[in-house]
Formats: C-alpha cells, sequence, structure tokens
C-alpha cells in the first residue's frame, strides 16, 4: 500500500512538473506593422501562492477578455492598434484595476501587476519603466503558447499580416485573339468570293492585307 501510494505522489509530481515545463520562457518580441506591443507581467511577492485562485488574473483590453489567465510570475504579449486603450486586470473576477494609455505604432509597453502577500489587499497595474521591466519580466514564462486572444476581442487587437509588395499588373498582348480576329476577316472575305461579290485577284489582295496587318 505504501509503495502505492508512493508512486502516486511521484506521479503527481512528476506531472506537476512537465506541466510547469510546457511553459516557455520570455522571449522578446517586436511589434507588428502598424502595431504596439504591450507585456503585461505578473511580478511574484513573497508569501503568494501561486495557485490561488485570487492570484490570477484576467485581463481584458477595452473591455473585451483577453485569453486565459496571467498568474504569478507569468506574462502575454498583445500587439494593439495605436491609439487609446484601457487595459484592466481582474482578480476573483471581482476586485479589477485599470490603466489607460495613448499606444502609438512600434511602441513597446510594460505593464506591471505587482500582487501582494495579503490575498485580500489591494493589487496595483502599473506601467513600468523599460529598463526594470527587462530585468523583471525576463524571469517570467509565457501564460499562452501562442500570442492569440478571444475573438471578441478583435477589435481591439491587431494581427498584422507580413506585407507584400503589390505586385504590378502586366498587360500582355493577346496573340491568340489577334490570330482568331485575322481569322475572321479572312472567313469572311473567302465567303465573300464564294458569293461572287469579290473576284481571285481580290480575294488574294484582301487576304494579303490582312496577313500583313
Amino acid at each position: 500500500m505504501k509503495k502505492i501510494l508512493i508512486l502516486s505522489s511521484l506521479l503527481a509530481v512528476a506531472v506537476m512538473f512537465s506541466a510547469c515545463g510546457s511553459k516557455s520562457p520570455y522571449k522578446e518580441q517586436k511589434p507588428l506593422d502598424d502595431a504596439a506591443l504591450v507585456y503585461v507581467y505578473v511580478v511574484s511577492q513573497s508569501g503568494v501562492a501561486d495557485n490561488n485562485k485570487d492570484h490570477a488574473y484576467k485581463i481584458k483590453v477595452n473591455g473585451k477578455n483577453v485569453e486565459g489567465y496571467v498568474k504569478a510570475d507569468e506574462y502575454i504579449a498583445l500587439d494593439l492598434k495605436p491609439g487609446s486603450v484601457e487595459v484592466t486586470a481582474i482578480r476573483a473576477d471581482v476586485e479589477a484595476q485599470s490603466i489607460k494609455l495613448e499606444l502609438k505604432a512600434g511602441d513597446i509597453n510594460y505593464l506591471k501587476i505587482k500582487s501582494f502577500s495579503d490575498g485580500f489587499a489591494k493589487f496595483d497595474i502599473i506601467k513600468s519603466q523599460s529598463v526594470v521591466a527587462k530585468k523583471e519580466i525576463a524571469k517570467t514564462v509565457s501564460a499562452n503558447s501562442k500570442n492569440i486572444v478571444e475573438k471578441e476581442i478583435e477589435s481591439a487587437t491587431i494581427f498584422a499580416e507580413k506585407k507584400e509588395p503589390a505586385k504590378e499588373s502586366v498587360v500582355q498582348s493577346t496573340p491568340v485573339a489577334a490570330s482568331v480576329s485575322k481569322t475572321d476577316e479572312l472567313e469572311k472575305a473567302y465567303k465573300l468570293k464564294e458569293k461572287g461579290i469579290i473576284s481571285e485577284e481580290e480575294f488574294k489582295t484582301l487576304k494579303s492585307q490582312i496577313i500583313t496587318k
């Protein structure tokens, strides 16, 4: 019985570590074309239980839900349209803190959610200086395997595709169409000859003119 309990415990630990291992470490990105990049990350504090639901934060952009949650030592990266944007963090689906940003294309912003050891204390979401933020966010992992959001946020988030240069329209000659047109003219000329409207010599002359067009 003890062996079974030990094996079960080891299996649970292995599963837990494998789940943690699936998280991707922080990777610096560049904003997409005509977009601003916004990182939202959570800094862990002493006494904070990472598995406590109170410390899983739901993120909204302009009132629209971003997929999933962000927990301590995790981050998400969002490419947002330039302009006025409000980013909101919600804890336990009740307590919310917001921050407003004026985004410009090519900007990179770091928003830090500072969670406290007291589960009932207010938390903060602040804009962090890039020098400090880069050191803090480097210790985090991605909250999502991909930088994706729910469909309802698509109006607030852009996914700029790689812009390919516009293809030049090339006007091509249509030799087939031209040859068909000449064939029609030759047929008409031949019918005129067959009906006796023009002579054989006139037909030959007309035929030569059509061919040399």
